[in-house]
């Protein structure tokens, strides 16, 4: 977190060439090409606060749909990636942000919350773009300036039909196994583990826990970030974090099924298994 931002702050604004000298660097040169990371990394910062101050601008009361397109002159390609995913956390749908230059070009990049292949996307919105690429995670694409309006139509489109069921009760998540809260321990957590790294050809394990009591309910940050305290039918308490899940109706009292991943927590010396929430839905009655 510390390293790979200044690494690749210089690429972000153009040219890569001052990250390569330092990592050829000696003992003689390495404070000084150090020095112009730092520097590289502090303008990047604010290029990237300016886009983010722009976007929200342009978002303040309007109406988002199903996906968030925007588009702004001047905005460089190399941060349009970074705001895109700051939106998607902010609002809970997938952000598609697009830096129009001088000759009207567009390029654009993509991220999603998940449950929407950006990849599919792009595709179905193909007529509008003048190429595209990516993943179903992550993507990216160049568009003619006065392609943006039939571009956000499209993709709206294309997100609500490619958009996966709203909670862990849906038959589209791909649950690996439900389990009991009492079985979701450090031991677990840790052998889950030993089977990554996970990405996009090796995709964390989702387990699927019902009809769980609430017994603490907040939002962190930006109100994007939930955290709860759940309870079983056996007593079983554990902690539990949603990014992005801000947005979800669950307050003290509900009951929940939850799809998750569980990690080692460490606090104050003491570890224990906490559940990262892929998911959450009020339980059935």
């Amino acid at each position: 977190w510390k390293l790979a931002p200044r690494i690749n702050a210089p690429g972000r604004l153009g040219a890569a060439e001052p990250s390569l000298s330092l990592l050829l660097a000696d003992a003689a040169t390495a404070e000084a090409r150090a020095a112009a990371l730092e520097t590289a990394n502090t303008e990047r910062r604010a290029i990237q606060e300016r886009v983010m101050g722009e976007a929200l601008a342009q978002l303040e009361g309007a109406e988002h749909g199903p996906a968030i397109v925007i588009a702004g002159e001047g905005w460089p390609s190399g941060v349009v990636g970074i705001v895109a995913a700051k939106l998607v956390e902010r609002f809970g749908k997938p952000a598609f942000v697009i830096g129009v230059d001088d000759a009207g070009v567009g390029r654009g990049s993509a991220r999603t919350t998940g449950g929407v292949n950006l990849y599919q996307a792009l595709a179905d919105a193909a007529p509008c773009l003048e190429r595209f690429g990516g993943h179903a995670a992550a993507a990216g694409f160049t568009i003619a300036r006065e392609q943006v309006a039939a571009l956000r139509e499209r993709l709206g489109d294309a997100c609500v039909r490619l958009a996966d069921g709203s909670g862990p009760v849906s038959a589209d998540l791909e649950v690996d196994a439900e389990v009991r809260l009492g079985e979701v321990d450090e031991r677990l957590a840790q052998e889950l583990a030993g089977l990554g790294p996970f990405g996009q050809e090796d995709p964390a394990p989702i387990l699927l826990a019902r009809g769980l009591a609430v017994t603490a309910a907040r939002r962190c940050g930006d109100g994007s970030r939930l955290k709860l305290t759940v309870e079983d039918a056996q007593h079983v308490v554990r902690f539990a974090t949603g990014f992005r899940l801000g947005e979800r109706p669950v307050e003290v009292g509900a009951r929940v099924d939850l799809a998750f991943l569980p990690r080692v927590s460490t606090w104050q010396g003491r570890r224990s298994a906490e559940l990262e929430i892929s998911d959450v839905a009020i339980a059935p009655c």
